[in-house]
């Protein structure tokens, strides 16, 4: 909660700052708080979907304030549509704040503090009943950053928002066939019968049928929520809320049913690139690699429950969005030439040629390389067509696993 305070007073700040040296300052601590506030937004046992746009709204400050540290570390002060996007910010991260600083006078009684006792709310009877295993307050604030646009900008290709309509080519999904779809993605436990009904229309992005999945008997812990698209039958997420007693299954273990769970539902192109754990929980980001070639924006997360390996969570929304895409530039330089181009610490191994977003809603080819310096590890993508430095992320080992940043 005191990152997302320091976050609001500062993106205050920015809007009032004269100098660059300053507005470079200011953007640099913003920056941190917003890295700090995802860390520990990921280290409470809530699933991806639960907090998935809170969780993507901190990532959006701090590449945002990471470009405008760029910008302004070059001598260039913010144009009119910056401004535009900071004051955006600070209204949203106000918002945020108030939500936060309300759900925890809410819920602070006999000197006990919310956020303390999130842990065994979150695991025990919110999950029990099979309702969201995020506490009634933590979901209300996730669904009100919903509303708010994504934001177009350089960030890490695990969440690469879009203004973009997503549109799933193929026929209309028959209604009927719902449960059926439905039940045939999804991980069941062996033996276990389970009840699928139609449960509505989603106006997401992309718009699509929501599926209510029910095991039967003692293994009754909770529903599985299925969101299959309008359009083409694809399955877009899933969630089973049942909770997830206990860890006896080791992080390859689970990377490797990631892996087959996908490659039994038509995806065996998908290699596992980064992970965390959560709740008892390993979740993988998975990219799509096809004739040597990574493909950002084609990604899915996959997460397997560390009691049994069952499959209990798949994202694919970003896939879907990024099916379409086609880089706008061609392969010119060599994997050799672009090496040459990486500045500071020099590339670590051959490079890696990528298809990557761009920032703004498109995609180009770029050549990923791993450098180290000063015991960190960072990954620069450099342009194949003109060799222009695109990106750099800084890999960060965490408790929870390898996060990019």
């Amino acid at each position: 909660m005191d990152n997302v305070q320091n976050m609001h007073v500062l993106l205050g700040k920015a809007r009032v700052a004269g100098s660059k040296n300053q507005m470079a300052s200011i953007f640099s601590q913003i920056r941190s708080q917003a890295m700090a506030a995802q860390e520990n937004l990921t280290q409470l046992p809530v699933t991806d979907v639960a907090a998935s746009r809170t969780a993507k709204f901190f990532t959006q400050v701090g590449d945002f304030a990471g470009t405008m540290l760029d910008r302004t570390s070059n001598g260039q002060m913010p144009d009119e549509g910056q401004m535009k996007t900071l004051a955006s910010l600070y209204s949203q991260s106000g918002d945020l704040n108030r939500q936060l600083r309300e759900a925890e006078a809410k819920n602070t009684a006999g000197g006990e503090v919310y956020w303390a006792n999130l842990v065994n709310r979150a695991r025990g009877v919110l999950q029990k009943r099979g309702q969201n295993p995020a506490p009634g307050e933590l979901s209300a604030i996730d669904t009100q950053m919903q509303k708010y646009p994504g934001l177009i900008y350089d960030g890490p290709f695990s969440d690469n928002p879009s203004k973009d309509k997503v549109t799933v080519p193929g026929p209309p999904t028959p209604t009927a066939q719902l449960p059926s779809l439905a039940l045939r993605f999804i991980d069941p436990l062996p033996g276990v019968q389970y009840r699928a009904g139609f449960a509505g229309s989603v106006k997401g992005n992309p718009p699509a049928y929501r599926v209510q999945i029910t095991p039967a008997g003692a293994a009754a812990d909770g529903p599985t929520t299925v969101d299959v698209t309008a359009t083409g039958s694809r399955v877009a997420w899933f969630l089973d809320s049942r909770p997830v007693k206990g860890a006896s299954w080791g992080v390859n273990q689970a990377r490797a049913k990631a892996a087959s769970f996908l490659a039994a539902r038509g995806m065996e192109d998908f290699v596992p690139t980064f992970h965390r754990l959560a709740g008892n929980q390993a979740i993988f980001n998975m990219v799509r690699e096809a004739g040597g070639i990574r493909y950002y924006p084609q990604q899915v997360k996959v997460a397997v429950a560390l009691d049994n390996g069952q499959v209990v969570g798949f994202e694919g929304t970003e896939y879907l969005a990024g099916m379409g895409l086609t880089p706008a530039n061609k392969v010119v330089l060599s994997a050799k030439q672009a090496a040459h181009l990486v500045r500071g610490a020099p590339a670590a191994g051959p490079g890696r040629l990528a298809v990557i977003p761009d920032g703004r809603g498109g995609a180009l080819y770029a050549y990923e390389f791993s450098a180290r310096q000063d015991g960190d590890t960072y990954l620069v993508y450099i342009n194949a067509q003109n060799g222009r430095e695109e990106q750099i992320l800084r890999l960060a080992d965490t408790p929870g696993g390898q996060l990019t940043i």
